[in-house]
């Protein structure tokens, strides 16, 4: 029953989108772990006393619609992406990482380094809203 649901679900959302979306994930994955934009923190780089984190909207797009000028999001950086890849824009960042969100500039790509699928990001459901529109549901 769960996998007929999954499939149905993905098929009302374009397939295209959530194929798109785990292609992505897997690439920044693999460019991340292994390039110089992967910055690895250890434990005493993080300050857990800043979970939730205020996160500062600088470029409203489309998945951050109706959140600027910043939310409260759960974060815990032990790694990040901490250079810009080449066609992307930073969307947003934070007082414990540089870039919080970002898009490419030509795709309907975006990239998260916060946790909008938590209870301690009050704005997450706006976030996930967002992405279902950009998908066009």
């Amino acid at each position: 029953m769960l996998i007929k649901s999954v499939f149905k679900f993905l098929k009302k959302i374009n397939f295209k989108f959530f194929l798109l979306f785990v292609i992505i994930s897997s690439f920044f994955w693999i460019v991340t772990k292994f390039s110089n934009i992967y910055k690895f923190k250890n434990d005493f780089d993080i300050n857990w006393t800043n979970i939730p984190e205020k996160i500062i909207v600088d470029n409203e797009d489309e998945i951050l619609r109706g959140l600027a000028p910043s939310f409260n999001a759960w974060v815990s950086h032990k790694d990040e992406v901490s250079t810009i890849p080449q066609d992307f824009l930073k969307l947003a960042h934070s007082n414990t990482c540089s870039i919080e969100a970002m898009v490419h500039v030509k795709f309907p790509l975006y990239g998260l380094q916060f946790h909008p699928e938590v209870e301690h990001t009050p704005k997450g459901p706006d976030i996930f809203k967002n992405f279902l529109r950009i998908c066009g549901l």
